[in-house]
């Protein structure tokens, strides 16, 4: 979305879409541009194809379905038959509709950090272990200073210095208002706060999923 804007002098705010996709994955799905021109536009990373206009913004509500194909690869012949045979007890009883650990990403190795402190320097700071090498790793700390506490973003001596971004407009807010984690939350981007609200609802999905698993299914005796 970034690059479309970009390349179209365009606000990110024009473009909506149906949901975040795994950059990592081939993926596709309709958008609409307000005001955007009526062309496609082809990059290395994305295939934009323009398909005509729509009365209302695209967005979540109007996802009807989603698509999945999986590829797996480097799987040893002799255990073809094994994996056809879970497929099909798969298809029989279905299997619990868990998150899996793609969808907290966005919290870091740790995947943990849901209080007020510790949600901060997780959002301002660590990113996925999957980003990019280019995105600097930093590591905010509080600590006292001069009577007060500081959070401070230190990164590696290779990335030098924080550069102008939301992180470091969130580590700087800290620094002078060391207790207020709703302002500091309030500069991070409209898209990453939605990405971690997801992370979170998925947590809880998850919580209350093992519970029910757990209710409706019988112990396993030792015969």
């Amino acid at each position: 979305m970034e690059l479309i804007a970009r390349t179209w002098n365009l606000s990110p705010r024009q473009i909506q879409y149906g949901g975040m996709k795994d950059k990592h994955a081939v993926t596709k799905q309709t958008l609409t541009i307000r005001g955007g021109p009526k062309e496609d536009l082809k990059r290395a990373t994305v295939d934009l194809t323009y398909v005509g206009s729509a009365a209302r913004p695209f967005g979540p509500a109007h996802i009807l379905g989603n698509r999945f194909t999986a590829v797996l690869r480097r799987i040893e012949g002799s255990a073809e038959p094994a994996i056809r045979a879970a497929l099909a007890e798969v298809a029989r009883d279905h299997v619990p509709n868990y998150f899996d650990d793609q969808r907290f990403r966005s919290l870091g190795p740790s995947g943990s950090s849901w209080r007020a402190p510790g949600a901060m320097p997780t959002m301002s700071g660590r990113s996925g272990s999957r980003s990019p090498r280019r995105t600097p790793r930093t590591r905010p700390t509080t600590r006292s200073r001069s009577g007060r506490s500081a959070m401070v973003g230190e990164v590696g001596r290779r990335e030098g210095a924080l550069t102008r971004s939301h992180r470091r407009s969130i580590v700087t807010y800290l620094a002078d208002h060391p207790q207020d984690f709703r302002g500091a939350f309030e500069r991070v981007r409209v898209e990453l706060r939605r990405i971690y609200l997801a992370a979170f609802q998925s947590y809880l999905w998850n919580r209350v999923l093992a519970e029910i698993v757990i209710e409706a299914t019988p112990p396993l005796t030792s015969s």
